[in-house]
């Protein structure tokens, strides 16, 4: 009944092929993926038509079967494609409510492309940083030239975000990104974890996806560029 789709977003095309070929047609998926395009990405590539889904959590593999939680906890689905329909909304309720009774706190969004921007834009503003120095969120919050840099990358995505017509609330992204790098200053992003194993990142989702989209849009990005650039270079040497 309920798939709940995690891998990373490099792996997407070819996970969805292979799913779709084992999942009955009424199955509901959820996207609970870094970046914004997975749904869309899925969608292209196999029979499936997966909830998008933003997520807030921090957590690490410590060891094999063993998850640590460091915190967070929360979801917003919703559908990228503004499809709608009382079926669909239906569908979108019931899988709220099944995480809820779960423990796990789930609300549906009206504008869930502007909530998935709004993760992508913590995530180009923070991970790649994390990453390149192996550092904790709390120390890029607490350095006046990293928030420099932060305010830089934040307001590139912006710009991009609203040029591509996703309709972004009017807020101070740059002090919500700080905000929540100081909420959760000891931990270190996803991209740090997979550069510390010698793992390929997400970055062509994050920072690179902001870069493309800014090329076809016209609006240059080039902080997102250097850190796309920076962590391509770590990954090569760890290869």
């Amino acid at each position: 009944e309920l798939v709940l789709f995690c891998v990373k977003s490099p792996d997407t095309e070819e996970t969805a092929r292979q799913l779709s070929r084992h999942v009955r047609s009424d199955a509901v998926i959820v996207s609970l993926q870094n970046g914004v395009d997975n749904v869309e990405r899925t969608r292209a590539v196999a029979s499936l038509d997966p909830i998008a889904a933003v997520v807030y959590v921090a957590s690490a593999i410590a060891a094999p079967g063993h998850v640590k939680h460091s915190g967070g906890g929360r979801l917003i689905i919703g559908d990228s494609l503004g499809r709608t329909g009382a079926a669909r909304d239906e569908t979108m309720s019931v899988v709220s409510k099944w995480f809820e009774t779960a423990g796990v706190p789930c609300r549906v969004s009206q504008n869930i492309d502007a909530d998935l921007w709004t993760k992508l834009i913590v995530n180009s503003a923070l991970n790649a940083i994390s990453a390149l120095v192996q550092v904790p969120y709390g120390a890029i919050a607490a350095t006046a030239e990293s928030r420099e840099t932060v305010h830089d990358l934040v307001n590139e995505c912006v710009a991009v975000a609203r040029a591509d017509g996703v309709p972004m609330p009017d807020v101070d992204f740059v002090e919500m990104v700080l905000r929540f790098a100081q909420d959760n200053g000891h931990v270190h992003s996803s991209t740090a974890r997979d550069l510390a194993r010698g793992a390929r990142t997400e970055i062509d989702a994050l920072n690179g996806y902001v870069v493309r989209r800014g090329a076809l849009r016209g609006v240059p990005a080039p902080a997102n560029q250097s850190l796309v650039a920076l962590v391509k270079l770590r990954e090569g040497l760890k290869q």
